[in-house]
């Protein structure tokens, strides 16, 4: 049995044993739609048999002596009555994907990511999952616990040097204070806070998450400083006034992309500068760009183009026979790398490269 069939079957019995008690106060319609709710989650013979008893009963059952009437509520109080309240904040699949990442051995499992994951492939995955596990539309049990998980996975995995430490050494490389411990969700080891880290990826301080079923977004807010939470309900989705949401300064933006700045700019000059500095072949195989004179070896008629200024330079015999050296070792090579292609894939009639890197290599 899988986590998710065994977390239905819990939360089945507990929704079969609200309908008993209903079922003892007199109520047969509210226990029967929780009994049916609880067949919903997961069949089980006690619910089947339980609904075939309702089938027989047509009038409330005679009221029982004050005594045991006040038993029965205070029992069904005290052990009922939160769960029932809870069971209307969550859903079974939202504890079930709670215990998931809880239960997961590394931060690339609890992104759901390869080890070579892309940057793209880790901003994707967790802006998927902050908002399926925010403390604001997950309320199952421990959801704020896996939140902090996902958040400081992806902290670390898209810190380069953060994730060589990891991937190297585990946990313990990112911080050696501490023993390797698979609660990723305590001590939250990046630079930045789970609400923060989220905040950067969605913006503001306010989360709108739309409710199903209805025609009105349930907005709630989030205090950076606090963990409680205000609820706002609005009639409209498309109400023009959402709250006063604090926006970050333009100057703390530009702040905050301007490593990212600095490494575009390094990169391109050092591509510039390695085009300047790298002197430009004397010669192409193929007619491309400033390679627009065509010429042939003298020894085995090779096809190759030059550039007009070298002209000048090839009536020196030497330099020509340079050239025309360099020439041949390049179509050697060209048509060593397809012979190589053409025996693994081509049949021996059909090998062309191969015939004429064998034909160059014999001329010498």
């Amino acid at each position: 049995m899988t986590l998710a069939d065994s977390a239905n079957r819990d939360e089945a019995l507990r929704c079969l044993k609200l309908a008993r008690a209903a079922l003892v106060e007199g109520n047969k319609a509210k226990a029967k739609r929780l009994a049916e709710k609880s067949r919903q989650m997961c069949r089980t013979d006690e619910c089947d048999e339980f609904l075939r008893s309702l089938d027989d009963v047509t009038e409330p059952k005679a009221s029982p002596s004050p005594t045991h009437e006040r038993q029965s509520k205070a029992a069904a109080h005290t052990t009922d009555t939160d769960n029932a309240k809870a069971d209307l904040d969550y859903t079974v699949d939202q504890k079930a994907a709670v215990e998931r990442i809880l239960g997961c051995k590394d931060f690339y499992e609890i992104l759901g990511v390869l080890r070579d994951a892309s940057d793209s492939d880790l901003k994707k995955q967790y802006r998927k999952l902050a908002l399926q596990f925010h403390p604001d539309k997950n309320r199952a049990p421990r959801a704020e616990e896996a939140f902090k998980a996902i958040s400081n996975a992806y902290a670390i995995l898209s810190d380069k040097t953060k994730r060589e430490q990891y991937d190297q050494y585990g946990e313990e490389g990112i911080n050696p204070s501490r023993r390797v411990s698979h609660q990723y969700s305590r001590g939250f080891e990046a630079d930045i806070s789970p609400e923060d880290l989220f905040r950067v990826f969605f913006g503001g301080g306010n989360s709108i998450f739309y409710q199903p079923g209805g025609s009105e977004y349930y907005q709630m807010y989030r205090h950076p400083h606090h963990n409680h939470h205000q609820h706002h309900h609005h009639r409209s989705r498309h109400s023009g006034n959402h709250g006063n949401t604090s926006e970050p300064s333009p100057w703390i933006q530009l702040l905050q992309l301007s490593p990212i700045i600095l490494l575009i700019s390094i990169t391109l000059l050092s591509q510039l500068f390695a085009q300047v500095l790298q002197p430009s072949p004397i010669f192409a195989l193929q007619k491309t760009g400033v390679y627009t004179e065509k010429r042939e070896t003298q020894r085995n008629t090779l096809t190759y183009f030059i550039m007009k200024s070298s002209l000048e330079e090839l009536k020196n015999p030497e330099h020509l026979a340079e050239l025309e050296s360099q020439v041949l070792n390049s179509y050697a090579s060209k048509y060593r790398e397809e012979c190589r292609y053409e025996q693994m894939y081509s049949r021996p009639k059909d090998r062309k490269s191969c015939e004429k890197y064998s034909e160059l290599t014999s001329r010498g």
